[in-house]
């Protein structure tokens, strides 16, 4: 069951349940479609969802895209996300794109708490097999 979807100014929120915990920040600082380190210079999308996936055990997690970072363009789906239970991750493009190359760049969730993705725009996703081209798994 979709808990809810809400589409506001270019802003995707799903609701779910309130989050509880203490907030980790991870911000991405490259395009670059790679494994990098959080934090620093090389700091990834890729990198930061998986450093964002063992943070929300305990957390709730911000990723924010630092502004400038431009397109992000997968060459293959993004990590899965695991089940975020009562935290809330929180995903702030500050006007990057991630740009999907056709049947790629899902990101996948598990089981969430709260997803809230804003300012950020995904392009050209195409993942017919698993649901859709930008985000799955929002179902509880």
């Amino acid at each position: 069951m979709l808990v809810g979807v809400v589409l506001a100014a270019g802003s995707l929120v799903a609701v779910g349940v309130a989050p509880t915990g203490a907030l980790t920040t991870i911000t991405v600082t490259s395009n670059a479609d790679s494994l990098g380190v959080c934090p620093g210079p090389t700091c990834t999308l890729r990198q930061a969802l998986l450093d964002a996936a063992i943070a929300s055990a305990s957390d709730d997690v911000a990723i924010v895209i630092q502004a400038g970072v431009g397109t992000i363009a997968p060459a293959m789906d993004l990590p899965f996300f695991p089940a975020l239970g009562s935290h809330a991750l929180t995903i702030r493009g500050n006007g990057a794109t991630i740009q999907y190359i056709s049947g790629l760049g899902l990101i996948n969730f598990s089981s969430l708490g709260l997803l809230t993705v804003d300012g950020l725009t995904f392009s050209g996703g195409n993942n017919s097999a698993l649901g859709g081209g930008a985000l799955q798994g929002l179902v509880r």
